[in-house]
């Protein structure tokens, strides 16, 4: 099958007329009956839209074709935002006759562009192509969507119609891939050309001021909020193509332009808090990487937006890493807390692991809802905390009653909260982080002397939710130290005065805001201190629980079982101190990255050698009847064998030595806890 060259694009000149389809008017119009698709033959519907001028009513066909390993018939997949559905407009079926379907505005305006003058295109388009009133069908096609957009001969993406310099967006997206090539793999970049300075991160960017705001604009567009897009595109091929207007760039063009912009010093701007916020977000779709982790990939397309909250989970299915596998189909007959309680009961069962409940944030209003559910429909109020290593096995067991409410989990109740203070700031600028981190601090003791002490450097860790550069190796770039966070605190909390920002200061400041905002600081009867949600409060409990690497914080009720409130940062507990005791004086927690992959993984780094190791120093020999297995990156894996049955574990989540019974013998005081 040949692939659609990726600089063919609709032949109708929009500047030909302004007249558009005409909206739906009283006519006597035969409404289009959609034929039955047979699941048992893997059909699909393919629409041939045909030639006419820009202004033409739009006319196509719709044909029934299987789809299957063996034929893959040649078709464009169309991602698109949908739009509003009001004043909807009049598609023909068929060559004549007057039989219609009704489309939203923008999807017309989309056929008008994709239309040729001279020749058929067919298209697989969802609102077209999928019986939307047959709940059954529509089912049963949104599971064969990753089979249509990875079959594609390629997955064309319409942006909308060329306005606020979009043309010029689309410029620096050609500009830009012609001077760097990206490796996503390694999450680096290098120039293409003489001019070096392209590939440099920390020589300051050669765009203009109207061309940063030219590519805002562009990347505020609806399509970008859209959750399907994060399978439309990161299935498709490589010869996806991007359209605005009557202007076209490739995917893969877009994507090195957000990598740049995502890693390029860069001077400020009018729109730039709105626009570095969109870039970070872009760049977690622009990863391209189907097999991501669950609560990764929830957490990364949260706020995205989907016309039917069921597709939370249902566009994310096909993505998910295989471990995390849910075993569900979209089933539209279902509601929305059942789908999203299936999914996550599934995950957890599926991946032996508890990460998924890092996406929850106690939802107090949902009365039917375990709080071990994420409430998918609310926009996340905070962004997600790093990755720790509370040491946590997988989970022992799975218990969930009958009823599907009641989530049994394992760990330990590492302390008691006694102190909450929220961060109350919301807007955009830095200029309110400096007062509010002032104010918070000396809410909790830290002034005077005070500020010299181990609790400081405890609160500066929690405050920055402990992402220091050395926390990371290699340390990334423009990343502040941990002397310089706590350089930055001492500057808050022993001075009155708001210093212009700088350096190393702006970019502290940047991070406090970034975990603080839509979360609470925290004081632990022990005076430890802590960040959490911001639904945290006085008696609640940090616990660290059995197949969850951060701290969880649960909330007693008087029936004697737990409400989930939140994921949690605890000083002193995130790297597995919590079942193991602290590391060794000589050793430290590294997030080392692996060149291979482009992934981080942990690993402990003697200081007074150098040398780094995946074996944490803490665990003893390993039980009888197992052994480790040679690998070829063993600073960054470990195998663990079972002897007598030959089985095979990975890395420290599967390690023999954490799990219920190792703990145990070790006298870790573990409970059970059930989450309602």
């Amino acid at each position: 099958m040949s692939s659609p060259q990726p600089q063919e694009t609709g032949g109708s000149d929009p500047s030909a007329t302004s007249r558009g389809p005409l909206p739906l008017k009283s006519q006597d119009f035969e409404a289009y009956q959609y034929t039955h698709l047979k699941e048992e033959l893997h059909e699909i519907r393919l629409l041939t839209l045909l030639p006419g001028t820009f202004s033409s009513d739009i006319r196509l066909c719709l044909d029934i074709t299987p789809l299957t390993a063996d034929h893959v018939p040649e078709f464009e997949a169309v991602s698109y935002a949908w739009g509003s559905a009001c004043d909807p407009v009049n598609i023909f079926v068929g060559k004549i006759g007057r039989k219609t379907l009704p489309a939203t505005q923008n999807l017309a305006e989309a056929l008008q562009y994709f239309r040729y003058q001279d020749k058929p295109r067919t298209l697989w388009i969802d609102a077209i192509c999928v019986n939307q009133q047959n709940p059954k069908e529509r089912s049963q096609q949104v599971n064969r969507m990753a089979d249509v957009y990875s079959k594609a001969a390629r997955v064309v993406v319409w942006l909308g119609p060329e306005s606020d310099d979009s043309s010029l967006a689309m410029d620096c997206f050609d500009k830009i891939a012609s001077k760097v090539k990206v490796d996503w793999t390694t999450r680096s970049m290098s120039a293409i050309t003489h001019e070096v300075h392209w590939g440099d991160r920390v020589t300051e960017s050669p765009l203009e001021p109207h061309e940063m705001l030219a590519i805002n604009h562009l990347i505020y567009r609806s399509w970008f909020e859209r959750l399907w897009i994060w399978q439309e595109v990161i299935l498709a091929s490589e010869h996806t193509q991007v359209m605005c207007g009557t202007r076209t760039t490739l995917w893969n063009s877009l994507r090195a332009t957000v990598f740049w912009l995502y890693v390029k010093n860069h001077p400020w701007f009018s729109e730039a808090a709105q626009f570095f916020l969109r870039i970070q977000q872009l760049y977690n779709l622009c990863l391209g990487k189907k097999g991501l982790r669950s609560n990764d990939l929830i957490h990364q397309s949260r706020n995205c937006i989907c016309t039917d909250p069921r597709d939370k989970i249902y566009a994310l299915i096909s993505l998910l890493h295989e471990s995390d596998s849910i075993g569900i189909e979209p089933d539209y007959a279902k509601n929305v807390y059942e789908v999203y309680q299936d999914a996550v009961s599934s995950i957890i069962g599926s991946s032996r692991q508890l990460r998924v409940l890092t996406t929850v944030e106690l939802h107090e209003d949902l009365e039917r809802v375990p709080s071990w559910v994420p409430n998918l429909m609310a926009a996340r109020r905070c962004n997600k905390l790093p990755l720790y290593d509370a040491r946590s096995s997988t989970i022992h067991t799975l218990l969930i009653d009958s009823l599907g409410k009641v989530l049994k989990v394992e760990g330990i109740a590492a302390a008691v909260i006694e102190q909450v203070e929220p961060f109350w700031v919301h807007n955009t600028s830095l200029k309110d982080t400096r007062p509010e981190l002032k104010r918070i601090a000396r809410r909790m003791g830290l002034q005077g002397a005070a500020v010299q002490s181990r609790q400081f450097k405890a609160f500066a860790r929690a405050a920055s939710a402990d992402e220091y550069a050395e926390r990371c190796y290699p340390p990334p770039n423009g990343g502040p130290t941990a002397a310089q966070i706590e350089m930055v605190l001492h500057d808050i909390l022993e001075t009155d005065i708001n210093n212009d920002l700088a350096g190393f200061h702006e970019s502290t400041l940047a991070l406090f805001k970034h975990y603080c905002r839509g979360r609470s600081l925290y004081l632990t009867k022990d005076g430890v201190p802590g960040l959490g949600p911001l639904a945290a409060k006085k008696g609640d409990i940090v616990t660290v629980l059995l197949g969850s690497g951060s701290a969880m914080i649960l909330r007693p009720t008087q029936e004697g079982n737990y409400k989930l409130v939140g994921e949690a940062y605890c000083d002193g507990f995130m790297h597995g101190e919590a079942l193991l005791g602290p590391l060794p004086d000589s050793f430290t927690a590294v997030f080392r990255h692996n060149p291979t992959h482009g992934d981080y993984f942990w690993a402990y780094l003697d200081q007074e050698t150098g040398v780094f190791q995946a074996e944490d120093p803490r665990l003893g020999p390993l039980p009888p009847g197992w052994s480790i297995k040679s690998h070829k990156n063993e600073q960054f894996w470990q195998i663990f064998v079972h002897n007598q049955t030959g089985v095979a574990r990975v890395k420290t989540s599967r390690d023999p030595r954490l799990s219920w019974e190792a703990l145990e013998k070790r006298g870790v005081p573990l409970q059970v806890f059930d989450l309602v």
